[in-house]
């Protein structure tokens, strides 16, 4: 028999499971599809945008396939992996390759967005910074989304909870994102003060329509 506390943390436990996308690649032994997503493409990201955070690479960058000019930057290149292509003196956007260990790093590259996009964040949304009881899960989120990784190692050691390991790293998270950061929260504010305030029209509607027995 389930509670309802079970069947709570089971929904979760369904909305917070990494989701992958099967998409074309071209091998050696040619085509075929692999299981790639925007965590594995953000992971085997070019050594040159090491620097680069989760949010900032979604909102700047995205993934497209290699065409004949591509082929012809990363042939003079030398076949170099995980670099920035030379563009110069070319009408093209920033290019990169992926570290080999990216399955499309044969077929895709990383290409910069003209104009940056807002990230959609897709699953449970962050929660309220003062709540203690989702303490963990609000300083994980933030590491994931603003602070450069490669692995969970770079963002929490294994004697550290989430909350010290924000505190640790906060220095390495730019003043761009911390107003991200604040407006997260600000928007918590608003959807409570939003709340409050239609829990009370519905208690003064309710007022209202009452009726006095006559006696």
């Amino acid at each position: 028999m389930t509670t309802p506390f079970d069947e709570e943390q089971e929904e979760d436990t369904k909305q917070t499971e990494e989701q992958f996308l099967l998409e074309p690649t071209q091998t050696k032994n040619g085509a075929k599809f692999v299981m790639v997503n925007t965590r594995l493409d953000y992971q085997h990201r070019s050594k040159d945008l090491t620097a680069l955070c989760l949010y900032d690479f979604v909102s700047h960058f995205h993934k497209k396939l290699i065409d004949k000019s591509d082929r012809r930057l990363i042939k003079s290149a030398n076949g170099s992996e995980g670099e920035r292509l030379d563009t110069e003196g070319a009408k093209m956007n920033e290019r990169y390759t992926f570290e080999s260990a990216h399955p499309q790093s044969s077929s895709h590259i990383v290409i910069k967005h003209i104009n940056p996009v807002v990230p959609v964040l897709v699953g449970p949304q962050i929660p309220r910074k003062e709540r203690e009881e989702t303490r963990e899960r609000y300083s994980r989120a933030l590491l994931t989304l603003f602070v450069p990784w490669r692995s969970v190692h770079d963002l929490c050691a294994l004697n550290q909870t989430w909350t010290e390991a924000l505190e640790v790293q906060k220095p390495l998270i730019s003043p761009a994102s911390l107003k991200i950061i604040e407006n997260i929260q600000l928007l918590h504010e608003c959807k409570h003060d939003r709340d409050e305030h239609l829990r009370q029209v519905l208690v003064d509607a309710q007022s209202d329509n009452s009726i006095d027995p006559v006696l």
